[in-house]
Order: C-alpha cells, then sequence, then structure tokens
C-alpha cells in the first residue's frame, strides 16, 4: 500500500495533469441503518452475507461501552445536555465521525479502529432555522447538501437537496464542538442522518444521536465494515478530501481504496467546479485556457442550461430497456439470497 508522501503525490499530479474527463460524483439517497438494493463484484453471495453479519452487529451494539470509550478523551455527558453547558446551542445533534466508527470497530468488530484524534460533536444552533431561498452569494458559512441521482429509464438526473450548514466550530482539547443551523427543523434522528451522510468517507459515517441516544449510521458504513474499502461519498470539498484521503490511509490498517478511480472522480468534480465558477463573478479572472473555452463552448451551446457544460444524460430506448431487465434480474437474485 502506498504511503502517504506517495499519495499526496499523486493527489497533485491528478489535480494539475488529470482534469480531462468530467466525472461527477453523484451520491444515491439512502437511509441510515437500512439497505435495499446493492450490487456486489464477483462474489456477491459472500459479501452479502458478510453485510448481514455487519448489519446484526451494529444493530445489537450498544451505545454505553462506546460513550465509555470516548468518555476517556471529553466529558461525553455534558454533551447529551450541552443547551445547558453553551451558550447559542439547543440540545439535540449526534457525536460523529472517526472516534466514533474507531470505538464501533475496537468494541465489536476486532479491534481495528484505534484512531481518536479528536471527538466530533454537531450541535444544533438556538433561535429559528433558515429558509433554503435565502440567496447563497450571501451566505458566509459552508452550506452542506445531498446530491441525489434520479433515474427514470429514460435519463438520470441529479437533484440538490439542502440539509444543513456549519455556522462555526471550536476546539476544546479534544472535543470539536461543530455549530449546525438547519435548513428544516427535521426530528432528531432525520438530522443525525444528514450530518453523516454529508461526510466524504463512508469509513466514518456512523454517529450517536443525542436525543435518541441511539447508534447511526449508513448502508455506505456497513459496506466499508465488511470490506474495509474506503470509498468517497461526497465531493463537496474534493481537494480537501483528496488530501484527507491521504492522511487516512496513514492512519488506518487494513484498509483499501481504489486510488485511479477515487482522484479521478475528485479531479473531475474539481474541474465541473471551475467550470460553473467560470460563469459568476468569481469565476471572471479564470486564467485556466481549457476551463474557459469549455465554459464558453457550454455557454453557446443551446441543449446546456445556465451556461454549464454541456452532457450526455438520455439513455435511449435500447439501453433504458437493458436498465429494466438489469434491474428485474439483480432484484431477484437478491431475494433469492
Amino acid at each position: 500500500m502506498a504511503g502517504p508522501s506517495q499519495l499526496l503525490w499523486g493527489v497533485a499530479l491528478f489535480l494539475v495533469f488529470d482534469l480531462t474527463e468530467i466525472l461527477v460524483s453523484i451520491g444515491f439517497s439512502e437511509v441510515a441503518g437500512h439497505i435495499s438494493y446493492v450490487q456486489f463484484q464477483p462474489h456477491m453471495e459472500i459479501e452479502m452475507k458478510k453485510l448481514q453479519a455487519v448489519r446484526r452487529t451494529l444493530s445489537g451494539a450498544s451505545v454505553e461501552p462506546i460513550l465509555a470509550a470516548l468518555g476517556e478523551f471529553v466529558d461525553v455527558e455534558e454533551l447529551f445536555h450541552i443547551a445547558s453547558r453553551h451558550d447559542g446551542y439547543r440540545d439535540g445533534g449526534c457525536i460523529a465521525g472517526q472516534a466514533v466508527s474507531s470505538a464501533v470497530q475496537d468494541l465489536f468488530f476486532g479491534g481495528r479502529g484505534g484512531v481518536y484524534n479528536d471527538v466530533d460533536c454537531f450541535a444544533p444552533a438556538a433561535g429559528h432555522h433558515f429558509e433554503s431561498t435565502e440567496v447563497r452569494s450571501r451566505v458566509k458559512t459552508v452550506q452542506m447538501a445531498d446530491v441525489v441521482g434520479e433515474v427514470d429509464y429514460e435519463q438520470i438526473n441529479a437533484r440538490v437537496v439542502p440539509r444543513y450548514r456549519v455556522l462555526s466550530s471550536s476546539r476544546m482539547d479534544k472535543l470539536n464542538l461543530v455549530q449546525i443551523d438547519e435548513y428544516a427543523r427535521n426530528k432528531p434522528i432525520e438530522l443525525t442522518a444528514s450530518i453523516l451522510r454529508s461526510f466524504d468517507f463512508n469509513c466514518v459515517q456512523v454517529g450517536i444521536d443525542l436525543v435518541e441516544r441511539k447508534l447511526v449510521w449508513t448502508p455506505a458504513f456497513e459496506r466499508f465494515l465488511a470490506t474495509r474499502q474506503i470509498e468517497v461519498e461526497s465531493t463537496h470539498t474534493p481537494a480537501h478530501t483528496a488530501i484527507r484521503l491521504a492522511k487516512k490511509l496513514g492512519e488506518l490498517e487494513n484498509v483499501y481504496v481504489d486510488q485511479d478511480r477515487v482522484f479521478r472522480t475528485l479531479a473531475g468534480a474539481i474541474m465541473r467546479l471551475k467550470v460553473a465558477e467560470a460563469h459568476t463573478e468569481r469565476g471572471k479572472g479564470q486564467k485556466d485556457e481549457m476551463i474557459a473555452s469549455l465554459a464558453t463552448l457550454g455557454a453557446s451551446d443551446p441543449r446546456s442550461a445556465m451556461g454549464t457544460l454541456y452532457g450526455q444524460r438520455r439513455f435511449g430506448k435500447l439501453l433504458a430497456q437493458k436498465a429494466r431487465d438489469n434491474e428485474l434480474n439483480t432484484f431477484t437474485l437478491f431475494l433469492a439470497l
């Protein structure tokens, strides 16, 4: 497995030289803690059995030993009563991220975690939530959203679903307290699920809900535990994610990643952001001739909505029928397992 320095060099090469393919990563919406439809490579039955075993273990896991493990680093109980301990917060949110993932692995999956750099707590701000119609250019905070893939067998589309925004982050010893604001007031467990889905890696998409006192996870986290394969689940910050990936591979033991595919995806996301940005005030000073020419091409193409780069998204009748047949065959095989 390549070391962190080699990976960082690989990141640089991809970001500079390999921006010729538009490979935008689209995440398909899933409900935390459940899974409905999954395809595996050649040993599907073996992988499905692993996945089912992982799910049973997670479903039966108590949060108390996890909280006890995290309690060695932070005052966990104060996080369950954060409104009375810290100004500007209301109770709720979750403890989530690498420390929770490490505790889950150490306690229930053979001690494969071991990384406790800090404990991340995401807590909602007191006061009213903000509206999704708020002018984006006036929001000076980080906003998180899901990009949901939608397929109707004639074409594939992406729909952006706003989740929350980060208002502030403060570090107190080992505690990283992140204050968030929601687009809409969700049920506590739904807010936790939204937070987990916004994380960039599958290996950290697990948390403890601070209202329900329950363990919550995504199907992507199940797949990580079953395969030890790190996947990028969100490309909100592709350059930062590439660097974080190198760091993860240096910290975590016995994990795998398809570096070429992952870095191509991140490089494609960066290029797509640059093309979109070329049509904004911020992008008027774009000096990359290739990006500028692609943006101009997209703007002059009548098929290109809002002046962005046009890409084929229709399947055609023949491929649409193949997609329908493939789903039926795969679903039948899934039921037979």
